[in-house]
């Protein structure tokens, strides 16, 4: 099994090391409420899927750059009626798309349109394009999609430049009333409709079991309980769709709102 650094510490649970594969449920995402946690087809379990090993006929080509399946890429997957293809954020060329999600992003987002583009946080591996499928001959490579972390619909610009590169380990948001939370390697800050409108927390203490990361954040006349599970989340207000579920008590106040992890 691999080690992961301490200060990704949010992998253990939510990136975990070693990810067991999972099915998707049948059906599409029923939100609640803004940004808080909902069903959906993408993700069920716990903890991300095992990373899908390519069939020979698609197998990685030597001049593919090499990629850890546990990295999260980055990109515009485009949606249209018989194609499906990926655009790295940091690459112009569009890749196909070898799905093995069983069709997540078109649950989640079902009312696409004649071609739908949707700004995705992935795991999954680059290979060759397939050769027995005509319409993929023409694209220099293919992503294999094995789990959906984050997705968000593209309705202007290239959604990359939207979703610049993440600097945190979490990040979690709600609504009613607004909250979010920003934790790196030592801290989290903390921040609220109400005053103080910020508050900067160290981290004493993390802890993980069964799926859920624990993280407990003091500063002076604060203390916040925060947990972030492995279960999908939809934010109703923007559509975005999020992999993990965030609950949190500051002073004893409930909180609960949508995650994403970092890169």
């Amino acid at each position: 099994m691999l080690r992961c650094p301490w200060w990704l510490i949010a992998c253990f649970a939510l990136m975990s090391c070693s990810r067991e594969p999972q099915a998707p449920a049948a059906g599409a995402p029923s939100p609640a409420s803004s940004a808080g946690p909902t069903s959906s087809p993408a993700a069920t379990g716990a903890v991300p899927a095992a990373p899908v090993t390519a069939d020979p006929a698609v197998a990685t080509s030597a001049n593919q750059p090499a990629e850890s399946s546990l990295a999260i890429k980055r990109g515009v997957v485009s949606l249209a009626a018989g194609r499906t293809t990926y655009r790295p954020c940091d690459e112009k060329a569009e890749l196909w798309l070898l799905d093995q999600t069983d069709g997540a992003l078109r649950q989640i987002f079902p009312a696409a349109n004649d071609q739908t583009n949707i700004y995705v946080e992935a795991y999954g591996e680059r290979t060759q394009a397939p050769k027995d499928v005509a319409t993929a001959r023409g694209y220099p490579g293919a992503l294999i999609l094995e789990e959906v972390l984050y997705a968000a619909e593209v309705k202007e610009g290239d959604g990359c430049g939207l979703q610049p590169p993440a600097a945190y380990v979490v990040a979690a948001r709600g609504g009613d009333p607004f909250w979010s939370a920003e934790i790196r390697e030592k801290e989290i800050t903390w921040r609220q409709s109400e005053a103080p409108t910020e508050i900067l927390m160290q981290i004493p203490a993390v802890a993980d079991a069964e799926g859920t990361v624990s993280y407990r954040g003091l500063a002076e006349g604060y203390e916040l309980e925060m947990e972030i599970e492995g279960q999908p989340c939809r934010d109703a207000a923007s559509g975005e769709y999020f992999a993990y579920q965030a609950h949190a008590s500051l002073n004893g106040k409930e909180f609960n709102g949508c995650a994403r992890v970092g890169s």
